[in-house]
């Protein structure tokens, strides 16, 4: 077992640098959308919100400080048009693509708890709160994306906070202290 750090600095230092896997197949199956010239920008993004670690990493691309343009691109869509398709091209080939069984089921299970909040969002709130449909779409698979990359590179630190915190109902802030040496929230 790794050492984890025990700062909040030299965790988010550590974290940001992860890159996440995509299982293979949806890997490919993005990277021929983006290759075909036939595909609209929307499709292909639809594509990319199957994939949260896709959606994340191009978001991130897209809203880093260095960008020109003021606004945050809040939408996959936006994100595309902002890199182009030949850096979108580029970020994907860095991320890297293993068999589904390769990447922890931890991580997996993270990530489908996001893409399944994200469809709740959608089922409650699309139609009353049409407005701020992105908003809440992003938000809700985004939110557990700060966990990702630290269920993908301890995922036996989430399988003990898990069982004392859900198992044994031990307080979680003092369960992340112990583990982490800083609480989640």
């Amino acid at each position: 077992m790794k050492t984890a750090p025990r700062t909040l600095d030299a965790w988010l230092k550590q974290l940001d640098s992860v890159r996440l896997p995509v299982a293979s197949a949806q890997h490919e199956r993005v990277r021929k959308a983006v290759l075909d010239s036939r595909r609209s920008l929307r499709e292909i993004a639809e594509l990319m919100q199957d994939s949260p670690a896709i959606a994340l990493v191009l978001l991130r691309e897209a809203n880093r400080k260095g960008n020109s343009l003021s606004e945050p691109a809040e939408s996959l869509e936006q994100a595309l048009t902002r890199l182009g398709l030949s850096r979108t091209e580029a970020l994907l080939n860095q991320i890297p693509a293993l068999d589904e069984l390769q990447i922890p089921r931890e991580l997996r299970q993270m990530q489908l708890i996001s893409l399944h909040a994200a469809q709740q969002a959608g089922g409650l709130f699309a139609n009353r709160l049409a407005r701020l449909w992105q908003e809440i779409h992003w938000g809700s698979l985004l939110f557990f994306a700060p966990l990702w990359p630290l269920v993908y590179s301890y995922p036996q630190l989430f399988t003990e906070w898990e069982q004392r915190v859900l198992g044994k109902g031990e307080p979680a802030a003092q369960v992340e202290r112990e583990l982490l040496g800083v609480p989640l929230l």
